[in-house]
């Protein structure tokens, strides 16, 4: 089936240049020039129809599939999920505290050697 070239239709939308495109391209090739090239490549691609797949577009888990049950097993899935996170924060938090507990007691016992060297070379000197 053809189409008329006159036609609208939401490749001709994506094909339209606008406003911050065309500044983002000039400013691409005046302050480094590849970068108004992948500009000018972002937006061929768009109108040929290479675009991210919907589900990424918002974020995988942000549609409604319009089954209760499963609507429900997915926020427990992803309470369970945030709580786990947040563990897992937490326990990175602690670790991170006792890493640099383990660094204060070598920094201290590495300075309390020096010192001791110190002290040694001037009661000998």
């Amino acid at each position: 089936m053809s189409r008329c070239s006159f036609a609208p239709d939401a490749s001709d939308f994506r094909s339209r240049w606008k406003g911050w495109e065309i500044a983002a391209m000039v400013a691409g090739f005046i302050v480094f020039w590849p970068l108004g090239l992948a500009m000018l490549l972002y937006k061929k691609l768009r109108r040929h129809g290479v675009e991210r797949p919907a589900a990424l577009r918002f974020g995988p888990l942000s549609r409604d599939t319009g089954n209760v049950a499963f609507e429900a097993y997915k926020a427990d899935e992803l309470r369970r999920l945030e709580e786990e996170r947040r563990q897992l924060a937490a326990e990175q938090g602690a670790f991170e505290d006792f890493l640099y507990d383990l660094k204060r007691a070598k920094d201290r016992e590495e300075f309390d050697a020096f010192i001791a060297r110190r002290a040694a070379r001037r009661s000998d000197g």
